[in-house]
Order: C-alpha cells, then sequence, then structure tokens
C-alpha cells in the first residue's frame, strides 16, 4: 500500500502525460462551463487525503502494541477517508486517464490472464 500511495496516486490522474501538465489538461476541458463540477477541488482534496495517509503509514509505531491500536485508531480511518475521495474521483474521471485498475478488473480480469 505505501508503494502504490507514493507512486500513483496524485492530482494528476493520466499517467500518459507528464505530471506537471495533467491536471491542466484534465481541467481545461471543462474551462469556462460548468461541466467540470467539484473536479478541481475533489482533486485536491484527494491530494491532501493521500498526504495525510502517507503521514499517517510513516508514523506507524514500531512497537507491534503501539503499532495495532495507531493502525485501528489512525490509519484505517484516513485509509477510508482516501478511499471514499477516490471513489468520488473514479466515477468523474475518464476511464482511459484513471492509472489504476477498477474493481471490476481486479475481481474478474484474473479469470481470463492469460488464456
Amino acid at each position: 500500500m505505501r508503494r502504490t500511495s507514493r507512486s500513483n496516486l496524485s492530482p494528476d490522474p493520466n499517467p500518459k502525460f507528464p505530471k506537471s501538465l495533467t491536471p491542466t489538461l484534465t481541467l481545461k476541458v471543462y474551462e469556462n462551463t460548468t461541466m467540470g463540477g467539484d473536479r478541481a477541488t475533489l482533486y485536491n482534496d484527494m491530494t491532501k487525503s493521500n498526504e495525510i495517509l502517507r503521514e499517517k503509514i510513516d508514523a506507524i509505531p514500531d512497537d507491534i502494541i503501539e503499532a495495532s491500536g495507531y493502525i485501528v485508531e489512525e490509519l484505517i480511518p484516513a485509509m477510508s477517508d482516501t478511499r471514499e475521495l477516490a471513489d468520488r474521483a473514479e466515477k468523474r474521471c475518464n476511464r482511459e486517464y484513471w492509472p489504476f485498475p477498477t474493481y471490476g478488473e481486479v475481481i474478474y480480469t484474473h479469470h481470463t490472464d492469460g488464456f
């Protein structure tokens, strides 16, 4: 999870474009229209939530007893917050630009891979 959150989650929903251009390209499509909705806010919130999640992951105590309490009280709620924002963003982002597999792809594609 740590590797995925650091390497893939960003305000840039499209790995095909340089990170510095993607938010601009994504949101420029909706410029001067109301069709963009809350995308900019959502992507910013997702970025902030991911940063909080990264900090919480980095702060997991070394002691296993302390870590278990910390994970339940701090990490799991942060994961849930990030997940909720990611689910909302996924619904607003064109599938070809979404850098992660969909739930359906994760659950079902392994049945056909390699055949």
